[in-house]
């Protein structure tokens, strides 16, 4: 079981991520909802956080 977090983990990162980049602006804090920085901020933290996941699932792979 302990074999597959790796796996396991990845894809609840990859699944976070790919609400940030489809749901921006509700995945932005409140006060800053409308300030379209921080939305576009949001979307390139969300790719950043699948490219990690996708790492984190190679990984695991590679270990087990």
């Amino acid at each position: 079981m302990y074999d597959y977090m790796p796996i396991i983990l990845g894809i609840v990162i990859i699944a976070l991520g790919l609400y940030m980049v489809v749901f921006p602006k509700s995945a932005t804090k409140v006060e800053k909802r409308n300030d379209s920085n921080a939305v576009d901020k949001t979307k390139k933290a969300g790719v950043v956080e699948i490219i990690c996941g996708i790492c984190l699932i190679l990984l695991g792979y590679l270990l087990i």
